[in-house]
């Protein structure tokens, strides 16, 4: 091999390593404290609620809301409506900092810690022709957890290499958005 051809080579390996250690910092560098990342806002409930799993993100609505705007580019769909992320990956847990375990049981007025709901409680109902999946839980709910989390956290917390994970925003770090989680 001629030298050039193996530097650009080293050039363009170089390249990728520092790019992606870029990426990485751009979501954990100015981040704020864990406690600021994410809030409990209130109990709600869905009266006809769908699930449709989008770039690895599976968001909670009422149904109407995709009857209403079916010829819309799903994107569009997120932005224009009242959208929540839908969280029963690895349970609370995991998006909650330890410090908000009793708020959640005063928002529900109980003395315990619910039960959440888990993957297994996730059913496919069908996959439809826009790359969507869609699904619903089981058993229904009897009330949902709603907080607002910083995008940047959130992808800090659930993207990686085997379940990329986008959320379409200009700047992810001021950025809040609706999540849920079901409650048995």
């Amino acid at each position: 091999m001629s030298r050039i051809f193996k530097i650009n080579i080293i050039v363009l390996i170089l390249s990728i390593f520092i790019s992606c250690s870029a990426q990485k910092e751009l979501y954990t560098h100015k981040l704020p404290q864990e406690n600021e990342c994410i809030y409990l806002v209130d109990t709600i409930d869905f009266k006809d609620p769908i699930i449709i799993e989008y770039n690895g993100i599976r968001y909670i609505m009422e149904s109407t809301i995709v009857k209403n705007n079916n010829n819309k580019p799903f994107d569009k769909i997120i932005k224009e409506n009242m959208v929540s992320i839908l969280s029963t990956d690895l349970g609370i847990y995991y998006d909650l900092p330890v410090s908000l375990y009793p708020k959640i049981s005063e928002l529900l007025g109980i003395d315990y810690f619910p039960k959440f709901y888990e993957e297994n409680n996730i059913k496919l109902l069908k996959e439809d022709n826009k790359n969507r999946r869609i699904y619903y839980l089981e058993p229904v709910p009897r009330k949902y957890i709603l907080a607002i989390i910083n995008i940047a956290y959130y992808l800090k917390k659930h993207a990686s290499i085997d379940s990329p994970c986008k959320i379409e925003s200009i700047s992810p770090i001021n950025t809040y958005m609706r999540i849920v989680y079901p409650i048995l």
